[in-house]
């Protein structure tokens, strides 16, 4: 499922209803201890490949979930999570993997976490990366909370229920205009409420007590898991544009301020896409936060 939408250049869509602090319940051991295994192989890997940052080599990353995508003849896999970097800095990171169809020939949409994990870590542990990407934040959990507040949901009468920062990309900048772009990729837990009618005792309009049909007594919830992908776009001085290509975490830091400052002139935000989640295990939404996160990256 894919739809594509624009935000309107204002910040902070009205009628987001948003937890940004998902509920660690239900939390699969499985789950997170193949999330610790691949988190360490591609450590391991980007460590390997040399990727750096201004001469920082990643010292530790942390997986937040998988993207799937399906090419002619091949997947193309984004193993997406954040990285701390030997300077101390921590950023968002990315391993992209070109993934050999039969490794997905068994996999279903709805496949148990087992089994997802179990051709991830597969992949990590048998192919050669191809990509790594890493882009450095003054601040994870910041920055993440301000790009998700400002993400409307992408479909009508859903709210978002649990967000967080997927993937940031480094920013791109155009001299001519002095124009500065970049794009964010959010994971989300869309839901919709809805009441049921059903049998049960109710009060009749006479103020007699009634028992019948037609009470919505009960609740369902419609719930699912997507990415959306965002292109932020804003103009500076040049002398402000001259020090963001010297530190583009600058770049990330000026946006976040005019989100948080509701400064709706500062900064244009459109909605590229939006994609169900390939498989419904291939992420840790509802068992790890972004401060979780950051704070695992400091032991």
């Amino acid at each position: 499922m894919a739809k594509k939408g624009k935000l309107k250049k204002a910040f902070l869509a009205l009628g987001l209803v948003l937890a940004l602090t998902p509920a660690l319940v239900g939390c699969s051991n499985y789950k997170m201890e193949k999330a610790d295994e691949i988190s360490t192989k591609i450590t391991h890997v980007m460590q390997e490949e040399n990727i750096n940052y201004n001469d920082a080599s990643v010292t530790q990353f942390k997986l937040i979930g998988a993207d799937v995508a399906k090419t002619a003849f091949e997947f193309g896999v984004k193993f997406n999570g954040v990285a701390e970097l030997s300077n101390g800095e921590n950023a968002f990171a990315t391993a992209e993997y070109k993934v050999p169809s039969e490794y997905f020939i068994n996999l279903k949409k709805k496949s148990s976490e087992e089994d997802v994990f179990k051709v991830l870590d597969r992949i990590v542990s048998e192919i050669k990366v191809s990509k790594c990407t890493v882009t450095p934040v003054k601040d994870l959990s910041e920055t993440s909370d301000a790009f998700v507040k400002n993400s409307p949901s992408p479909f009508n009468k859903y709210s978002i229920d649990e967000g967080m920062v997927y993937n940031i990309t480094p920013p791109t900048f155009d001299d001519t205009n002095k124009t500065v772009t970049f794009e964010v990729k959010t994971l989300m837990e869309l839901v919709k409420n809805k009441s049921k009618p059903g049998w049960g005792v109710g009060i009749g309009f006479d103020g007699t007590i009634a028992f019948g049909y037609g009470v919505p007594i009960t609740m369902t919830q419609a719930r699912g898991t997507f990415t959306t992908l965002d292109k932020y776009t804003f103009q500076v001085d040049d002398n402000i544009y001259e020090q963001m290509k010297n530190d583009p975490k600058m770049v990330y830091d000026y946006v976040v301020n005019a989100i948080n400052s509701k400064d709706r002139s500062k900064v244009d935000a459109d909605r590229l896409l939006t994609s169900d989640v390939a498989y419904n295990e291939s992420d840790l939404l509802n068992l790890v936060t972004i401060d979780s996160l950051e704070e695992g990256l400091s032991k």
